[in-house]
């Protein structure tokens, strides 16, 4: 028997089940013009204006210049140097992750079962298909259900747009005096 395959099997199940999903986040849109492909009508956004109010409703219309969204039923028009950020709703489909979750859980099911069972049945191949059978299914419903389970809770905003950032350049002068010294401190900020 080979007890050297299942510290190696563990360390592999480990790096699937924990690794993280390598997923790249978009950057939220800065001009209208780039968030026109982004919203759509009817669709629900939480909007931030400059003065520190928020706006809840569901999306009228884009165009470059303006952003309209319909509140308790009344449209409302919001200019682009009005706007802080918008923040849009989603819900992660539950078909994805089940698909996904029941993928990999049964993968890492399958090696796991057919290392443990040859393992346990020195040189045995019908018990290391049967051992990978067993535990691959078991493997892919528990990672169905794992995986439906995290895109059921899935929901809230995600930000679509910012205002961008104007850089600000700060000049500063500050005397300085001393018993030794004379002069003026200067100071740049960007």
């Amino acid at each position: 028997m080979t007890y050297t395959r299942v510290p190696c099997a563990l360390a592999l199940f480990a790096l699937v089940v924990f690794t993280p999903s390598l997923a790249r986040a978009q950057e939220p849109a800065q001009t209208l013009q780039d968030l026109q492909s982004d919203l759509h009508a009817s669709d629900k956004v939480r909007l931030m204006h400059v003065d520190g109010t928020s706006v809840q409703g569901k999306v009228d219309s884009v165009s470059a210049t303006v952003l309209k969204i319909r509140v308790k039923g009344v449209v409302r028009e919001y200019r682009e140097p009005q706007i802080l950020t918008v923040r849009k709703q989603y819900n992660d489909p539950i078909r994805n992750g089940l698909t996904i979750g029941a993928a990999i859980g049964g993968s890492a099911g399958a090696v796991i079962g057919a290392i443990v069972s040859d393992a346990f049945c020195d040189g045995c191949g019908t018990a290391q298909a049967s051992g990978a059978l067993v535990f691959g299914l078991l493997g892919a419903g528990i990672g169905a259900g794992s995986g439906a389970l995290g895109d059921s809770l899935r929901k809230g905003y995600k930000t679509v747009f910012t205002m961008p950032r104007r850089a600000e350049l700060r000049f500063n002068l500050s005397p300085v005096l001393s018993k030794k010294t004379k002069g003026v401190a200067v100071a740049f900020r960007f």
